[in-house]
This record gives C-alpha cells, sequence and structure tokens, in this order.
C-alpha cells in the first residue's frame, strides 16, 4: 500500500484514464493521498512567438480551466494541472509530492515512441520511486 500515489494524465486521454486511476485506488493506503495531474504545453512554442504575452497568458488560462472541469468531471479528484515537457513534470512534481508511486496510463506503442522513448518509458527509468504502467 502507498500513501502518496501521483497518476500523470494527458491531457487528450482522461477518457482512457480509468484503468489507471482505479488502479492507484485500489494501491492507496487508508488515508493517503491520490494526486492527478495534467502536463499542458500551452501555447505550443511555435505558436507563441506568434501571440501577444496578454492573448497567450488568455489561452493558457482558458486551457487550464477546461482540463480541470474535464479532469474532475470524469476522476471526482482535484487535479494539478502546469505547463511543460511531460516526463520532466510528471518527475518533478512527483518529488515535490513525495510520492511513493506513480501509476501511469500507457498508450499503444508506435514507431515513433519505439524510437524516441515513450513518457511512461522516460518517467520508469528516471523516477525516485515506484512505477506502475498500467495499460
Amino acid at each position: 500500500m502507498y500513501t502518496s500515489i501521483l497518476v500523470p494524465v494527458a491531457p487528450d486521454g482522461i477518457e482512457h484514464a480509468g484503468p489507471a486511476i482505479d488502479m492507484a485506488r485500489k494501491l492507496l493506503s487508508p488515508g493517503g493521498l491520490l494526486h492527478v495531474l495534467t502536463v499542458l504545453e500551452v501555447p505550443p512554442r511555435y505558436l507563441a512567438e506568434y501571440l501577444p504575452d496578454r492573448q497567450a497568458n488568455d489561452v493558457i488560462a482558458l486551457e487550464l480551466d477546461r482540463q480541470r472541469q474535464q479532469i474532475e468531471a470524469v476522476t471526482q479528484v482535484t487535479p494539478i494541472i502546469v505547463n511543460g515537457h511531460p516526463a520532466g513534470k510528471i518527475l518533478e512534481e512527483a518529488r515535490r509530492l513525495s510520492t511513493d508511486c506513480i501509476v501511469i496510463p500507457a498508450h499503444a506503442s508506435s514507431v515513433q515512441e519505439f524510437l524516441l522513448g515513450s513518457t511512461a518509458a522516460r518517467v520508469a527509468r528516471r523516477a525516485h520511486c515506484a512505477v506502475l504502467i498500467v495499460r
């Protein structure tokens, strides 16, 4: 049993996160903390350079609010939403929250993921705690 579990959820994959969240709830000690994390790259770097700062901030605020509402509706957990590179931010938040387990949903493999390494694989290789990858 774990006392603090982090479940990273892709912004476009909340509807597929159910099995990982269910598994995390089973592994969580009574009174333990379940954290659901989404990492956004908003706006994408190639787009941000063409937007005035205020407009970029408005885009980020709208997207954060939309993601928060969607995740809360599906998971009944208040999410943590951060901006940045997914694998790095997942590891950073896991350390910040002192999690003892990361339960991460995995997507189907592709040739690109095989060559570059998926987010789940990067997290598993570098995490300071146990990592469970749920298909």
